[in-house]
């Protein structure tokens, strides 16, 4: 069966079937004229509005590089860049739901399915790595204020990290004293976490770049092209394999996180009594903003996920030759094909949204974005 596909796929004819799937349309001699699920105004409405989010994402990455390269304004930076990335993968998507079939080369199908799964893996794992990196610096202030150690007056050793005096062996400049900022412990290195992640997510779309194709195939008598992974033994394989990586992993993760979250954040306030408890406290606030954009994540991942689990557990049980090659994004067994489009727009709805938590939510981001993004026009005024 799968020497017969990819012939048809070579030759490029359309092969018929006899599906279970039917396809709302009409056919007008060899092309096909399918009805419309959604105006065409309100897609371009809501292009607009993701637009819009993608251009104050370009701001804020102005603002933050231009500040204090600190571990969670890099995480940050990473998520709003793939946020940007995020708005050129939406576009092609929701039209091709819109359309119903495949309307771009052929050789865009690798990309895009091995793009859909890069981007969208990045963005939940940046979140679980904000949320996690955020976890371990309130662990660090906590320890230290709990200790209730001077780091100027109380020196355990002269290799100790929390000292900040350093000495000098010089008899004659005994009595100066050095005090090096620098040894003091201020942040979490986010190297590792942020390598493994990229490597965990390109190695998830590997395989889609690299079996990805598209099939034409004829039902009920309308020429429709599926972009699609051919072999039926890998493509199963890879799609239980993205289940985990994309959807059980990320999520359990996620949840875990947010449990963790907010018990930082209860025990901050009985923190207050500590005697050094100024960094613990000022810790709070990036721990409302991981909260945030943890319900951000929640409220646009789960609509859409939950039918995609049910997709590919269901889809070992289809007798349908066609119905084995309808992978997500752009098909699902359990939702319309207009339902598809506002679980999609709601998907990437995230985008604008996780902006305005970062504007909002983000220490001294306000103060960046008006500072060093708009100082020119201020200069204007004055003058």
């Amino acid at each position: 069966m799968e020497d017969a596909f990819n012939d048809t796929v070579q030759n490029g004819t359309a092969v018929d079937f006899n599906p279970i799937l039917t396809v709302n349309g009409s056919e007008d001699g060899n092309n096909t004229v399918f009805e419309e699920k959604l105006p065409i105004w309100v897609i371009f409405f809501y292009f607009g509005f993701v637009a819009f989010g993608g251009l104050l994402d370009l701001c804020l990455i102005f603002g933050l590089l231009r500040s204090k390269k600190r571990g969670i304004i890099l995480i940050i930076i990473q998520l709003l860049f793939v946020d940007i990335l995020t708005i050129i993968l939406l576009v092609p998507e929701i039209l091709l739901l819109h359309s119903e079939t495949w309307i771009f080369p052929s050789n865009f199908c690798p990309p895009f399915l091995g793009g859909e799964i890069l981007i969208n893996s990045l963005s939940i794992y940046l979140i679980i790595c904000l949320n996690f990196h955020v976890i371990s610096i309130w662990n660090l202030h906590f320890h230290e204020a709990s200790q209730g150690k001077n780091p100027l007056t109380s020196c355990n050793g002269d290799d100790s990290n929390e000292c900040l005096v350093k000495k000098n062996e010089t008899p004659t400049t005994s009595r100066n004293l050095t005090i090096d900022y620098r040894r003091k412990k201020t942040d979490v290195s986010i190297i590792f976490p942020c390598l493994l992640i990229w490597s965990v997510c390109l190695s998830l779309s590997v395989p889609q770049y690299t079996l990805a194709t598209t099939l034409k195939v004829k039902l009920d008598g309308f020429n429709v092209t599926l972009c699609t992974v051919i072999n039926t033994q890998y493509g199963d394989l890879l799609q239980h394999l993205l289940l985990s990586f994309k959807v059980i992993i990320p999520l359990g993760l996620l949840t875990l996180s947010f449990l963790l979250l907010i018990f930082k954040l209860y025990k901050s306030k009985t923190a207050s009594s500590l005697s050094n408890a100024k960094n613990v406290l000022s810790t709070q606030r990036l721990i409302i903003l991981c909260i945030m954009l943890t319900l951000t994540c929640f409220l646009t991942f789960l609509p859409r996920n939950v039918p995609y689990v049910m997709h590919t557990l269901a889809k070992n049980k289809t007798i349908n030759d066609v119905e084995s090659f309808k992978i997500p994004p752009l098909h699902n067994f359990y939702i319309s094909e207009y339902e598809a489009i506002l679980l999609a727009m709601l998907h990437y709805s995230s985008v604008p949204l996780r902006t305005l938590v970062c504007m909002v939510f983000l220490p001294t981001l306000s103060k960046f974005f008006q500072r060093r993004i708009f100082v020119c026009f201020k200069k204007e005024e004055q003058t």
